[in-house]
């Protein structure tokens, strides 16, 4: 058996998104939590997804967890390049470790019996600017599925997937396809800032 294919059945190739769960209480806390000057600090800790990526050149990123086991046959430095944040443990930060329980239960509600993270990160995308098309690719992203957790400015932002443009609702958890060509443009005057969650799951 290919072991960079999921034996939990429930993404097919020809989606291209659809939500799983919605969670409007978490939501309101990271807005709040986002709207509080003394947490800006947090986007600055990590920089090197959106220096070294052209096409992420207008975010910012708080990332939440490393990679402790990789895939099979993934490079290190590729898989945890983005992974140089923080030092401090999750269980400091109560919203993100909040967060990361929800995610889970809500994943399991799929019907899956475990989920195995891979990346953890909260992404920010500037108000009017865009994420240039690209594909995810590489065992990495093989390995693992892609999920959206949108916070903030939802409505007026475009994620365009094969053509299809897709509308991640605020305060829901969504599968996304990045294994093939998607770009987003927020054309709000807000900040998008969305969960990016990796996960497996069996």
């Amino acid at each position: 058996m290919n072991c960079l294919v999921s034996p939990f059945k429930l993404f097919e190739e020809d989606l291209n998104s659809f939500m799983i769960d919605t969670n409007v209480e978490l939501g309101e806390e990271l807005r709040e939590y986002f709207k509080n000057s003394e947490n800006d600090y947090l986007w600055k800790i990590s920089t090197h997804r959106q220096t070294i990526t052209q096409e992420l050149r207008f975010t910012e990123s708080i990332h939440l967890r490393h990679l402790k086991n990789l895939p099979p046959g993934s490079n290190t430095l590729q898989a945890n390049q983005h992974m140089n944040v923080t030092q401090s443990s999750i269980a400091e930060f109560p919203i993100f470790e909040k967060s990361i329980a929800w995610f889970e239960q809500a994943l399991k509600s799929t019907g899956a019996q475990t989920v195995e993270f891979g990346r953890i990160f909260v992404s920010k995308l500037k108000s009017n600017s865009t994420i240039d098309v690209h594909t995810d690719s590489g065992k990495y992203f093989s390995y693992y599925d892609r999920f959206h957790f949108t916070v903030t400015a939802a409505e007026k932002n475009i994620f365009s997937i094969r053509n299809e443009n897709c509308i991640l609702k605020m305060d829901s958890l969504f599968w996304v396809n990045n294994h093939v060509l998607h770009w987003l443009e927020n054309q709000s005057n807000e900040d998008r800032i969305n969960f990016i969650i990796d996960a497996r799951l069996s």
